[in-house]
């Protein structure tokens, strides 16, 4: 019983020892934290203190703010209660701002484990002193940062000739906005939606109260879209988001509606102006140029710190009108087969041969008007370029294509095409269309001639240079 009582009491020591050291080894950390400044109005900038080491007499605290930002004459501080004021009472202090430079020193010789064991002060932590500043009605909205030199931060010792050490320093920017007069979460008026591709649906917020939680709906049409991911905005605030989709049952949705609920908490989101929350991810089917839907905000919910509930206005842009289109691409289309000579592959097909010409049509997938089309058509391989030579006309113009100008160049192993609308009203509309047909003759010297035992000539083609305007 001896032993283990002797083991049970070393570990309990070694114990004790790791934390004693992790302890002793704990930075001591300022935040400088800066609220939002309206124009014209006024900023305040908190300044917390974390003291982990021992024999604390002081602290030391300067920073650099935008030259803008001014003092009144008067009151331009206040050193916060509790902890703030109970260390200015039994400190000398000296607080000053020399342009854009900004200083609070306190300094004693008892240190602040003897202040707290003599009831003096609560803690060896807390919030020190909030500045107020004046913002000049003209100063552009946006942020701005604050700077400042580790080496003038300081931790001082209690113990006469002890070297000072500097803290970590954790420092937010300054946001200079317009504060709203209420609570909004809003939506862009509308989006481009990429047949096949992603959509990213932005939520934007304005908030006149700071805001510690908060909820929406996105109502969507699930035929189009596929509720995918949710990711912070620059102004979340440290927020962390959860979502969670349902079928649309209200008589307003459409048949095959859904709605995605998303959650947010676990940050705080200061009083400022229009900023995106957050941004909801959809992955797009496959639909045609043409295709519209809509995404629809609703059911917005927002709570302070303490979670109480805070007033939403009604949303000024609650739905986004979606169009969906293709992503533009220029590709020779012909028809789907495999190679009678060579070894096939998936890009092997057909082209039309009219009138004992080869006709290469051109397809165009455009999610935009397009007014000229410029590319390269490549041969291939070099011992069969003798056998096909541009027509004469090269290029025919089809329904997509009336009224323009085209025209063709042969330089041997390849032919550079131009076309072009005659006027802005001839251009090609969104949509998926052969829009052209390169034409060669066919030339096929003696012993070429295909035959019944060998009835093809393969050829391969390629496109380059591919300018769609």
């Amino acid at each position: 019983m001896k032993i283990f009582k002797i083991l049970f009491l070393g570990i309990v020591l070694v114990l004790f020892n790791l934390a004693y050291l992790a302890a002793q080894t704990e930075s001591d950390t300022v935040s400088i934290t800066p609220g939002v400044g309206q124009p014209g109005g006024t900023l305040d900038i908190t300044v917390n203190v974390a003291i982990n080491s021992e024999d604390v007499g002081g602290i030391i605290v300067t920073f650099a703010v935008p030259s803008e930002l001014d003092t009144s004459a008067g009151a331009w501080y206040a050193f916060s209660p509790g902890y703030g004021e109970a260390l200015s009472q039994h400190l000398e202090t000296l607080v000053s701002k020399t342009d854009s430079l900004i200083a609070v020193a306190l300094f004693g010789l008892t240190s602040f484990d003897d202040l707290i064991v003599l009831g003096k002060i609560p803690s060896k932590s807390g919030e020190l002193i909030t500045f107020t500043l004046n913002v000049p009605e003209d100063m552009e909205e946006g942020s701005y940062e604050i700077t400042a030199d580790p080496e003038a931060n300081q931790i001082t010792s209690s113990v006469i000739g002890e070297t000072p050490w500097s803290p970590t320093l954790e420092i937010g920017p300054i946001n200079i906005s317009i504060i709203p007069d209420d609570n909004t979460l809003r939506l862009d008026a509308s989006l481009v939606a990429l047949s096949g591709g992603t959509l990213s649906v932005p939520v934007y917020i304005a908030n006149k109260d700071t805001v510690g939680s908060g909820s929406f709906k996105l109502t969507y049409p699930s035929s189009a879209l596929t509720f995918s991911s949710v990711t912070a905005g620059t102004r979340a605030g440290g927020m962390t988001f959860s979502s969670g989709v349902l079928l649309a049952g209200t008589a307003l949705s459409a048949v095959g509606d859904k709605v995605a609920t998303i959650s947010f908490t676990g940050g705080v989101i200061p009083t400022g102006g229009l900023g995106d929350l957050c941004e909801v991810a959809f992955s797009v089917a496959s639909l045609g140029a043409g295709a519209t839907g809509s995404v629809v905000l609703s059911d917005e919910a927002l709570k302070d710190k303490l979670g109480v509930d805070l007033a939403v206005a009604t949303s000024p842009q609650d739905t986004t009108e979606l169009s969906f289109a293709f992503g533009d691409t220029l590709a020779i289309d012909v028809q789907t087969g495999i190679a009678d000579k060579g070894v096939p592959w998936e890009g092997t097909g057909i082209a039309p041969i009219i009138d004992g010409q080869l006709h290469l049509p051109i397809r165009l997938k455009n999610s935009v008007p397009v007014q000229s089309l410029r590319f390269y058509v490549t041969e291939g391989p070099v011992d069969k370029t003798g056998v096909l030579s541009l027509a004469d006309p090269p290029v025919t113009t089809l329904t997509p294509t009336s009224g323009w100008v085209a025209a063709a160049v042969d330089s041997g192993s390849y032919v550079q095409v131009a076309a072009y609308a005659a006027t802005p009203a001839d251009g090609i509309p969104a949509g998926d269309n052969v829009v052209l047909h390169v034409v060669y003759d066919i030339t096929l010297a003696e012993g070429e001639i295909p035959g019944v035992d060998d009835p093809g000539i393969d050829i391969a083609f390629g496109l380059a240079g591919v300018q769609v305007v």
